[in-house]
């Protein structure tokens, strides 16, 4: 192999791994951001607002009113309106997070919003109803 071939080839190789940590770099980021997040979401009859945090799961319910004037059904309604809306609103944070971290205009920004959509619901997705 002549010098000039070992160099193109090294040089290659630097570009590939400089791309690497890029990506690395990218997805430590993205990571970062979706473990602290916490999304909130409200019923519509806004007796109910909930928590979750990066990966959907519940992490606080704060019921406002009276709780006497509401019955177990509606209460159970408004927990779950209000969870739904608070992963549809989680699905267009990672979204954004993952352009950030990737590009607006990158396939694993859009394998990810896909993949949170299909969980979720939100951003294109028709996980459960939309109120």
């Amino acid at each position: 192999m002549s010098m000039s071939r070992i160099e193109a080839v090294l040089a290659t190789i630097g570009e590939q791994a400089a791309r690497a940590e890029e990506r690395l770099a990218a997805a430590e980021r993205f990571a970062g951001a979706t473990e602290r997040l916490r999304v909130p979401g409200r019923s519509a009859d806004d007796a109910v607002q909930v928590t979750v945090d990066g990966v959907g799961q519940l992490v606080d319910v704060d019921f406002r009113g009276r709780l006497e004037a509401s019955t177990p059904g509606s209460l159970r309604r408004s927990v779950l309106q209000a969870h739904r809306r608070a992963r549809q609103a989680l699905t267009a944070e990672v979204s954004r997070l993952a352009r950030d971290a990737y590009g607006s205009d990158s396939p694993s920004a859009e394998t990810i919003t896909a993949a949170y959509a299909r969980a979720h619901g939100g951003a294109g997705g028709s996980w459960g109803e939309e109120s």
